[in-house]
């Protein structure tokens, strides 16, 4: 069941979601804890990926308890900060912002700056969802300055800045 996950991220990757969920399917009959968890969340994020935001929230809110118990903080981090997104998406913003700050906490509490600068992009782009162009605009830079830490390029930075500036008038 758990070889079934690799399958299903390859699967998912050549763009074979029918198939990718399939064989989640599969394994998930085989799956419990935090293996079965963390399968969830690999649905959830297929399920985002092609629009069903629905559905990614139902599986990441069926993972969310069981990554706490099983004190998984990674991929607690990975729930939080992806289940922010899917409701973004959806218009629901009510603690995308506190989730995504735990989410960054949890990132650079287990070694991922990488993943922590992602969360601080995430919490931008809430931001600037919800109106707060200079909160946006300073997370953006925090997120930009941890990308540019650790080697990373991240064009979506000046995307974001670029889409919040537009969105008030400065686009001089």
């Amino acid at each position: 069941a758990e070889a079934r996950m690799s399958l299903v991220s390859v699967l998912a990757e050549r763009g074979e979601m029918p198939a990718a969920l399939a064989e989640s399917d599969r394994a998930l009959a085989d799956l419990t804890g935090l293996p079965a968890a963390r399968m969830r969340v690999q649905r959830a994020t297929f399920h985002g990926r092609v629009g069903q935001f629905g559905e990614a929230i139902a599986e990441y809110e069926r993972a969310l308890p069981v990554l706490r118990r099983g004190g998984d903080r990674l991929w607690e981090a990975r729930v939080l900060n992806n289940l922010s997104i899917a409701r973004a998406y959806r218009g629901e913003f009510t603690g995308s912002a506190t989730d995504l700050e735990r989410a960054e906490e949890l990132f650079l509490a287990v070694g991922q700056p990488i993943a922590a600068a992602d969360a601080c992009w995430n919490r931008g782009f809430i931001a600037a969802r919800l109106g707060d162009v200079p909160l946006a605009l300073s997370l953006f830079d925090t997120a930009e300055a941890r990308f540019t830490a650790q080697g990373v390029p991240a064009p979506e930075i000046y995307f974001g800045r670029c889409d919040v500036l537009l969105s008030v008038g400065l686009h001089a």
